[in-house]
C-alpha cells in the first residue's frame, strides 16, 4: 500500500520583553547550512561557524533572513521546530531552527515537491488478477497484477524462451520448480494503466494451482525497485479436458451428467478447440434406425433458434438460442449436424458422419466432439440432449439433459438447459 506522509513544521513564535536577563534568550537570525537545515544563533552571534557560511564564528550573521527550504516568513527570529531533526527533508542536525512551511513535503522525498511520494516511494503489488483464459487466448491463460503506481514497462520481463522461471514476472503450477513459457513480457492494461499482464503461451494442467511471482528488481516509472519478492495465493488454472474420440469413456467422474431416464448417462467435456460429448443408453444398442440421439448447441450472444428440428411430427421449443443440432442414428448408419441460417435448419459439415473422426460409438456408448470455431469461440456454452423415436403412433422423447428440463413422453418442449463457462469448470442449470 502506498503511503504519504504529511509533515509540516510547528510554528512557535517566541516574544522576549526587554527585562529578558537570559542571554540565550535572545536570538538573531537564523542561517542556512549547505545541508538545508538552519542553525540556531546565540545573541546574533555564532557560537561555532555554520557549515557552508562565510561569517566568522563570533560575529553576526551575514544573511538576515531565513531562507530555508519552503519557508514563506522571511526576517523571522528564534522560530524553531518541534522535532530535533528535519523529517521533510531529511536533514539529521539537532535543534533545526527550520520554521513553518507553507509547503507539506512527502517523508519519503529529498526533491522538495509537494505531496509527491511516487518519485521515490516503491511500488506494491495492490491486487493480483487470477488467470482466465480468453477468446483472444484460447490455448493460453492470462495473469495480471495491478500496481499502486505507474511501473517502468521494461522491468516487467518474463520468460519467452522455455519453461525455466526467469524473468521478473513469473507464473507457475508447481511452486515454481517450473514455470510457464510466455508470449511476450508483461503489457499495460486497456482499461487501467497501473495493470499489467501477461499471456502465456501454453496450457497449464488443467485446474492446476497458478501462483504469480514478483521479482524484487522491478521499477516504478520513476525508477524505484520494489525491493522485495511478492508471491501471490496459489488458485485454480483454468479447466480443460481432451477426450480421445475413440469410443473408450474417458470422461471424468465430475464431467458426468443426469438424465430423466434411469439407465441411461450423458457426460460433457472441453478444451480450447472442441466441446466434447458422451452419451449411453441402451438403445444406442438396438440397432433401430427410428431412433436417435439429438442434441442443442448455443452460446451466449450467438444468432440462433428456439424452434426444435421437426422428427416425424415431434418438434421441441427450446429455452435458448440454438445454433448447432446434433443427431446420430441408433444403428450407426448415420450421423451430421444442421446450423440454424437465419430461415431454418441446414447442413453444416462439423465431421460427423460416420467413420468421420470427430464421432465414435462401441455398443451403447456414443461420443463426439463439436469444433468450437463453429460457435465463433464462445465463452460460454449452452446445450441440451436426449434420445427421441420417430416412429409413427410410437413417438416418444426420453433421457433428456438436464434431468427435469422436459418430461419423458410424447414431443415435450424443453424448459431448461445446461450453461457452462469454458474457462473454469462451472456447469449449472438455468431456465
Amino acid at each position: 500500500m502506498r503511503s504519504s506522509f504529511w509533515i509540516v513544521a510547528s510554528f512557535i513564535s517566541v516574544f522576549c520583553l526587554s527585562a529578558c536577563s537570559d542571554p540565550t534568550s535572545a536570538s538573531a537570525t537564523d542561517v542556512v547550512d549547505s545541508d538545508g537545515a538552519v542553525q540556531p544563533d546565540t545573541n546574533g552571534a555564532d557560537a561555532v561557524s555554520d557549515s557552508g557560511e562565510t561569517d566568522v564564528v563570533g560575529q553576526p550573521d551575514a544573511v538576515p533572513v531565513d531562507v530555508a527550504a519552503g519557508d514563506t516568513t522571511p526576517n523571522d527570529v528564534a522560530e524553531a521546530d518541534t522535532a530535533t531533526t528535519d523529517t521533510a527533508t531529511g536533514d539529521t542536525a539537532v535543534a533545526d531552527t527550520l520554521p513553518t512551511d507553507a509547503v507539506v513535503l512527502d517523508v519519503a522525498s529529498l526533491d522538495g515537491t509537494a505531496g509527491d511520494s511516487s518519485q521515490s516511494q516503491a511500488p506494491v503489488p495492490a491486487e493480483y488478477h487470477y488467470p482466465v483464459r480468453t477468446p483472444a487466448n484460447p490455448h493460453g491463460v492470462t495473469v495480471g497484477v495491478t500496481f499502486d503506481m505507474p511501473m517502468d514497462l521494461t522491468s516487467l520481463t518474463a520468460n519467452t524462451v522455455d519453461a525455466a522461471c526467469s524473468g521478473a514476472l513469473q507464473v507457475s503450477f508447481d511452486n515454481f520448480d517450473t514455470c510457464l513459457k510466455m508470449f511476450g513480457h508483461a503489457t499495460p492494461h486497456a482499461a487501467d494503466p497501473n495493470r499489467y499482464e501477461l499471456v502465456s503461451a501454453g496450457l497449464p494442467p488443467s485446474r492446476a494451482p497458478l501462483a504469480l511471482r514478483i521479482d524484487a528488481t522491478v521499477r516504478s516509472a520513476a525508477g524505484v525497485a520494489m525491493g522485495w519478492v511478492s508471491t501471490s495465493p496459489a488458485i485454480a488454472g483454468p479447466y480443460h479436458h481432451t477426450i480421445m474420440v475413440d469410443g473408450t469413456n474417458d470422461f471424468a467422474a465430475d464431467e458426468a451428467l443426469t438424465t430423466s431416464s434411469a439407465g441411461h448417462s450423458a457426460w460433457l467435456a472441453w478444451d480450447a478447440d472442441y466441446v466434447y460429448l458422451g452419451f449411453e443408453s441402451p438403445d444406442l444398442a438396438a440397432d433401430n434406425n427410428e431412433t436417435w440421439f439429438f442434441a442443442y448447441v448455443g452460446a451466449p450472444g450467438v444468432a440462433g433458434t428456439r424452434e426444435g428440428v421437426l422428427y416425424n411430427t415431434q418438434s421441441p421449443a427450446l429455452p435458448f438460442d440454438a445454433r448447432l443440432h446434433i443427431q446420430w442414428r441408433a444403428n450407426d448408419d448415420y450421423g451430421a449436424s444442421l446450423s440454424w441460417v437465419g430461415s431454418g435448419w441446414g447442413p453444416v459439415d462439423l465431421g460427423l458422419g460416420v467413420g468421420a473422426g470427430n464421432v465414435a460409438t462401441n455398443g451403447a456408448y456414443l461420443e463426439l466432439r463439436l469444433p468450437l470455431s463453429a460457435l465463433g469461440l464462445p465463452t460460454g456454452l449452452r446445450l441440451v440432449m436426449g434420445m427421441l423415436r420417430e416412429q409413427g403412433f410410437n413417438e416418444a422423447t426420453w433421457a433428456t439433459v438436464p434431468a427435469g428440463s422436459a418430461a419423458d413422453g410424447y414431443d415435450p418442449d424443453f424448459m431448461n438447459f445446461i450453461s457452462a463457462s469454458l474457462f473454469y469448470r462451472n456447469v449449472t442449470i438455468e431456465e
